[in-house]
């Protein structure tokens, strides 16, 4: 895989989902899940949802530079839900931009971007690739807006494609959180306890 630009994922423990700066919304559980993650190991976690309000996992606000276009990316697999969904924000300006994306664990295939509330992400857009045998990797892109200078990101079971809907006790599995400044998708950027950096690759043609 050629890494055309430096990429830093802000997000501080990037499958460490117990940690604190990971926070649970409406309810929502977090626990290891036993499941064998795509390198191999035992990092992937269940997200565990209370209820219709679509409790999901929660990324703690970065900062970011003002103005500019973030990529967040998780690792899913199937685990009762029938789909999970991302959602990117940006604040810490004028106001918040939020976008959501919804992937169908049957046919793999993503639903439209929707905007939220108080408006969407600059060109927002969603990408997926095979993260694995029965694991997909799913990455939703957009700007912050010009006056904001945060992101957060929230990854959680859902029914719908439309929103954060489900159903109490449905759960999906989850593993390695990137959350980038830049609109192309990153490799996984491992961290643990602090920001990391991945240089972009040099190409060198024999002469």
């Amino acid at each position: 895989l050629h890494e055309p630009e430096t990429a830093t994922n802000l997000v501080t423990y990037s499958q460490d989902f117990a940690n604190a700066v990971w926070g649970v919304s409406s309810g929502a559980t977090r626990t290891a899940s036993g499941v064998t993650d795509p390198a191999g190991g035992t990092g992937a976690f269940s997200i565990e949802t209370a209820g219709t309000s679509g409790g999901s996992l929660a990324s703690q606000g970065v900062t970011v530079t003002a103005g500019s276009t973030v990529s967040l990316t998780f690792f899913l697999r199937q685990g009762s839900a029938p789909k999970a969904y991302l959602q990117l924000n940006g604040g810490g300006g004028a106001g918040v931009l939020a976008s959501t994306v919804a992937y169908d664990f049957t046919t793999k295939t993503l639903a439209d971007v929707q905007v939220l509330a108080g408006g969407g992400l600059v060109g927002a857009k969603a990408t997926v690739e095979q993260g694995g045998p029965d694991w997909a990797r799913v990455t939703l892109t957009g700007g912050i807006g010009a006056s904001n200078a945060t992101a957060s990101g929230y990854v959680g079971p859902t029914d719908t494609d439309t929103g954060r809907q489900g159903t109490a006790g449905e759960d999906i599995i989850i593993y390695q959180g990137d959350l980038v400044e830049g609109s192309i998708p990153s490799s996984p950027i491992f961290t643990a306890g602090s920001t990391v950096t991945r240089a972009a690759d040099t190409l060198t043609l024999p002469v």
